[in-house]
């Protein structure tokens, strides 16, 4: 059995011909990186997606009889990459009811105090209080949209006032991908 040996080096190396790469270990975080003599570009190894990880859930149902949105969940975040090749995937998920089966329940997904999206907008097929509906869905953002750090919301209301709109659970996500 042969061995590879890489060395240890606190700065990347250079003279690296044009169509080789050089295979180091970083002094500092131990971690392998390779270096592109076409480009003279040192990355490591490490996969980026699901880094940044944060999440928030409330489980906690609330009811809204107005129209003016009324917030449920906020997820704060913090310590992103805010370069535009940065990706970004956010997940919702919520499980809602609505008074009134000819009228619509209403939600809406905001950034950093922006809506971002249409607004949910569905009539229930019964509307018991006793109904569960459940909605999920994603968006995808580069690290300069959303920024180093920041908020992002789920809020809900009533089509019409005196209506009552129901939201049960919600879960938001954020992870990077790329």
């Amino acid at each position: 059995m042969s061995e590879l040996i890489f060395n240890k080096i606190s700065s990347p190396p250079s003279g690296i011909n044009t169509g080789e790469s050089a295979i180091t270990v970083d002094s500092t975080s131990g971690e392998p990186q390779y270096t592109d003599g076409n480009t003279g570009l040192t990355k490591t190894f490490k996969s980026i997606y699901g880094s940044n990880y944060h999440v928030n859930e409330n489980t906690t149902p609330s009811t809204n009889t107005t129209t003016s949105f009324q917030n449920y969940l906020t997820l704060s975040y913090s310590m992103l990459d805010d370069s535009p090749s940065a990706i970004y995937k956010v997940n919702i998920f919520f499980v809602w009811g609505y008074s009134v089966p000819s009228r619509d329940y209403r939600g809406i997904f905001s950034v950093n105090g922006t809506q971002y999206g249409e607004e949910f907008r569905v009539e229930p097929k019964d509307g018991g209080s006793d109904q569960r509906n459940w909605a999920t869905g994603w968006y995808t953002f580069t690290g300069a949209e959303l920024g180093v750090s920041g908020t992002i919301e789920f809020d809900f209301a009533s089509q019409s006032n005196g209506d009552t709109s129901r939201t049960y659970t919600c879960n938001l996500e954020l992870l990077r991908v790329k």
